[in-house]
């Protein structure tokens, strides 16, 4: 039994991706930076190497759906290449049937994206598609070179800037081009055609098959006129023989052929003939100028009865062999669509024996309307910046090897306010976090305080940023959910430590009650809490930390430094004054993808932007 995963199911999976992003109630995402040193060996999808990923966790930026882009692969027109029409018979996937068209200088203008439509019988492209587009032909734009295609959307410059890569593009919504889209008839295809089927019925010169010019134009009632036509090719005598046909005028107008004759003086070799055809008007401006006898197409009336006709009609070449079929219209409110050629000299809805030909149908809404799944898209990327400045907490020193994204991690748990709290307990202004318990009785006055609203009704999960601290809401707690996180431990002592007794790079060992903490020292900084005017204070910035650094390792605790793990001996041990404990709550959180590299290095200048792709 054959098994096949559609490209809708992918597609499905990955909107489901790119839309948890926006359900803040339920989701948080980041990308953090781990691991100051590099691993021995690459990364695995191990137990092992995520759990050392999220222990080692360094900084980190918060991501949404601002963040966030469905991704397509970059594919430049290159003239000579002979691209794939849209087929609804075919796996799409699979085939090279778009391109990216920059319209302009890189940088400075937009991608333009072209679905390729028709492709001349399959002929090498020659010319890009044009960028000078038209709602009045539905954003299609027909070339020189017999390719079809149709615009989609445009790609500007601050998007592919931001979110690009060398293979990639981000996709960028058209609500012009989604909202014109028209599901229905795509294309007609000739699977079979008898060979000159039509050899006797060119009514044109060679190399311009059925052309011919207006001699007159008579009225024969009011929906009926006589065009008298000059062949340059001798034609058919027989009444009728050319009903059943199109007269294709000059501004694209066709017309019924419902009957035809020859002058009563016509001898051998006649090059007049007359069409009868049905219309409600014809000015005599068209004495004088060329028209087509072309084949007629009959397709199917829409499904919808609000819908409109496709009419398209048949090319020829100079041994009346039908070669091509073109459109009029394609009409509109098409589900299904069956097209048949028609067979001159006789009644409408008679077939071209032998002949055999397939509509193809655009996808579901039409060509346009859902570029995700019409290119499919089945990436999606997430971006962010590491910078350091007073908006952010970034760190501005040493390296990191590792970059990952982690759902729903869980940050430091802080209660509302009370006199008992201390100052790491408290909620702060301005910092947003998410309700995790809402007190006794769920009381909402002080949530809408805090918050800064009126009659708000929160819930757990509900996300608010903190307007006023100084109110109890009677045991409510709430989660850090931070814009960036730097998450070191912050250990301080109230003296000024030697370079000698701290370094970046040494390494703290201590078991106090039972716990072991541990960790290397990423950072140090001299600083003056009392602005005395000298430097009295270190505090070490701890990353890559075991133990959990509680409550019982802070103040007085003894500290040891060694200038390495391995190290016998101890370059620093005293007493410590206080620790600040990380934000991000180790182990905790689901990674889905992380990458490792060589170590970057980090300066107050550094600016690393990052993007992640994930591919369903």
């Amino acid at each position: 039994m054959a098994k096949v995963v559609t490209e809708s199911f992918r597609i499905e999976s990955t909107n489901e991706f790119v839309d948890s992003f926006a359900d803040a109630a339920k989701n948080d995402y980041y990308i953090m930076a781990s691991s100051q040193t590099a691993d021995a060996t690459a990364i695995t999808n191990s137990q092992s190497d995520i759990r050392e990923f999220q222990r080692r966790v360094i900084f980190g930026n918060k991501v949404d759906s601002s963040d966030v882009r469905y991704m397509f692969e970059r594919r430049p027109w290159t003239s000579g290449t002979i691209y794939d029409a849209f087929d609804d018979e075919q796996d799409m996937s699979v085939k090279n049937f778009y391109v990216t068209v920059l319209d302009g200088t890189i940088n400075e203008t937009s991608y333009k994206v072209f679905k390729c439509i028709r492709n001349n019988g399959g002929q090498p492209s020659t010319n890009s598609p044009s960028t000078a587009l038209s709602s009045t032909t539905n954003y299609e734009t027909t070339e020189e070179d017999g390719y079809v295609w149709k615009y989609m959307f445009d790609v500007p410059p601050a998007e592919y800037i931001l979110f690009g890569t060398s293979k990639f593009l981000p996709y960028v919504p058209s609500s012009v081009i989604s909202s014109s889209a028209q599901q229905g008839v795509g294309d007609v295809l000739i699977d079979a055609s008898p060979a000159g089927a039509f050899s006797s019925y060119v009514v044109g010169p060679a190399g311009s098959p059925a052309q011919a010019g207006v001699v007159s134009a008579v009225s024969l009632n009011s929906t009926t006129y006589r065009i008298e036509l000059d062949t340059s090719q001798e034609v058919k005598s027989t009444s009728g023989e050319y009903k059943n046909m199109y007269l294709r005028l000059g501004n694209g107008s066709l017309l019924d052929i419902v009957d035809s004759s020859t002058p009563a003086f016509a001898v051998s070799g006649n090059k007049l003939l007359y069409v009868d055809v049905t219309t409600s008007s014809i000015p005599n401006s068209f004495v004088g100028q060329s028209v087509e006898v072309l084949p007629k197409i009959k397709i199917s009336n829409p499904n919808d009865d609000s819908g409109t006709q496709a009419l398209a009609y048949g090319i020829m070449d100079s041994a009346g062999n039908l070669i091509n079929v073109n459109f009029k219209t394609k009409g509109s409110g098409y589900d299904f669509a069956i097209a048949e050629l028609q067979q001159p000299g006789q009644e409408p809805g008679t077939v071209v024996e032998g002949s055999q030909l397939r509509v193809i149908h655009s996808p579901n809404g039409g060509h346009g309307f859902n570029p995700i799944h019409e290119l499919y898209m089945s990436r999606v990327e997430t971006v962010t910046t590491f910078f350091s400045d007073i908006t952010t907490n970034i760190p501005s020193t040493n390296t990191y090897t590792k970059v990952g994204v982690v759902k729903n991690p869980h940050f430091k748990i802080v209660d509302t306010f009370g006199s008992a709290l201390s100052d790491d307990q408290k909620i702060e202004l301005n910092k947003t976090y998410k309700i995790t318990n809402l007190g006794v009785g769920g009381l909402q006055a002080p949530w809408n305080t805090i918050a800064g609203t009126v009659d708000v009704v929160y819930s757990v999960g509900s996300v608010i940023t903190a307007k006023v601290i100084n109110t109890d809401t009677n045991g409510g707690q709430v989660m850090e959910i931070p814009d960036s996180l730097d998450n070191r431990i912050k250990i301080v002592k109230d003296v000024k430590m030697t370079p000698a007794q701290a370094a970046a790079g040494f390494y703290i060992s201590q078991t106090e009650n039972d716990e072991i903490c541990e960790g290397s020292i990423h950072e140090v900084k001299y600083t003056d809490p009392g602005n005395t005017g000298s430097q009295t204070h270190t505090e070490l910035y701890v990353t890559d930390a075991v133990g959990a650094y509680n409550k019982t390792f802070n103040t007085n605790t003894n500290i040891q430094i060694k200038e390495t793990k391995q190290s016998s001996s101890t370059a620093f041990s005293s007493t410590i004054n206080s620790v600040t404990q990380s934000v991000y709550t180790p182990f905790t959180g689901e990674l889905l993808h992380f990458v490792d590299f060589d170590p970057i290095t980090r300066t107050e200048s550094s600016k690393e932007k990052v993007k992640l792709i994930f591919d369903f």
